[in-house]
């Protein structure tokens, strides 16, 4: 689903007149509407031992969490 979201407007306008055939133009903008009001967000996790470049028992690890909004408004 988020792939899909991320996809151009223009290649998802493309599918749609594949899936839907002659009432694509409708169900296209319930689509879109649909898309500009999810929360597109894109979660990125990694771990790892700073200065190591194995993880082993005792080892303190470091955990990120990266979190991109796609659909957010600015400010």
């Amino acid at each position: 689903m988020f792939q899909y979201c991320m996809l151009p407007k223009e290649d998802r306008l493309d599918s749609h007149k594949k899936i839907f055939g002659a009432d694509h133009e409708k169900k296209s903008n319930e689509v879109e509407k649909c898309i500009t009001a999810l929360p597109l967000v894109k979660l990125t996790m990694t771990a790892c031992v700073e200065g190591e470049d194995e993880i082993v028992v005792g080892d303190i690890l470091t955990c990120r969490l990266e979190v991109k909004y796609h659909n957010l408004a600015k400010g």
